[in-house]
């Protein structure tokens, strides 16, 4: 599958990074994400990041063997014991260094703004970084169903969020991730996270100078 930002198949491959970041890894998620590529608008840049994250899981045996390994790996980074070595919550890079901060409180008021709720049975903050992509995925299929003046409504939330709730703490959060040594699997999914994400500002940004030139 070949994704282009202005089609419904971007609401897909932020459905599939959203399962990336979360637990558990599955032989069946990484079948897919073998099969994923990338269209020239994204940049040379999420087309490498991809190669990354597909050659470490080839590494490690391919889609059947490498989630044991990935399984533990994720735990080690994301859950601890103890501090874990890359949080993947926005709190702890906006609210210095707390879970549950404020930003937290900030992430459930924009989903609630979307009228978007996660699914009660997912036990996680809702600053996660799974839930954060996935409720890009929804905006981003909430635009490629909808037409006029809610589609613009739609990409308008859709880059709000990125812009203030992820981009600002991505970067941070891929630096801990290279101080914890962590395997290329992840060091490629977060590269291709934040290869994607500034694609998309950049797409969204030049539709929303087009509509207001329109005015």
């Amino acid at each position: 599958m070949t994704l282009s930002s202005p089609t419904r198949d971007r609401a897909l491959l932020y459905a599939v990074l959203s399962r990336l970041v979360s637990y558990p890894v599955t032989s069946d998620l990484l079948r897919v994400a073998a099969e994923l590529n990338v269209s020239k608008s994204d940049g040379g840049g999420a087309a490498g990041e991809l190669r990354r994250l597909q050659d470490a899981v080839t590494a490690l045996g391919g889609a059947d063997d490498a989630p044991e390994f990935l399984n533990r790996e994720a735990t080690r980074l994301f859950e601890g014991p103890g501090q874990p070595l890359a949080p993947p919550f926005g709190s702890f890079y906006l609210s210095g260094g707390t879970l549950m901060g404020p930003e937290a409180a900030a992430v459930r008021g924009a989903y609630l703004d979307a009228g978007f709720l996660p699914d009660p049975s997912v036990h996680l903050p809702p600053d996660h970084l799974s839930l954060e992509l996935g409720f890009l995925g929804a905006l981003a299929g909430r635009a490629a169903d909808s037409s006029g003046a809610d589609a613009e409504l739609a990409r308008g939330a859709w880059w709000d969020f990125a812009a203030s709730h992820l981009a600002p703490w991505l970067a941070s959060w891929q630096a801990d991730l290279r101080r914890a040594e962590a395997h290329p699997f992840y060091l490629g999914v977060a590269g291709f996270i934040s290869e994607i994400l500034e694609a998309d500002l950049a797409w969204l940004d030049e539709l929303r100078e087009q509509s207001i030139t329109a005015q």
